[in-house]
């Protein structure tokens, strides 16, 4: 969520950040301002979809960044 913090992590967790628009404050009809909530949808599930193709046992944790670095880009 825009201006919050992100939660604090303790130990060896990696963090990207996948920034996305926020359709709530839309100044658009409902249908719309809906529409637009399903595009950011449709563009989490392409995201998640990248995510768990991933081979993760056979990724370096350097390869792992990268890989989640790349899917933050997906547009």
């Amino acid at each position: 969520a825009a201006q919050e913090p992100c939660p604090l992590y303790l130990g060896n967790a990696i963090k990207v950040h996948w920034g996305l628009e926020d359709p709530s404050h839309l100044d658009l009809p409902e249908e719309e301002k809906m529409q637009a909530f399903m595009q950011t949808v449709e563009h989490i599930q392409r995201r998640f979809d990248v995510f768990f193709a991933l081979d993760l046992n056979n990724l370096s944790k350097e390869e792992l960044i990268s890989a989640l670095n790349k899917i933050g880009e997906i547009a």
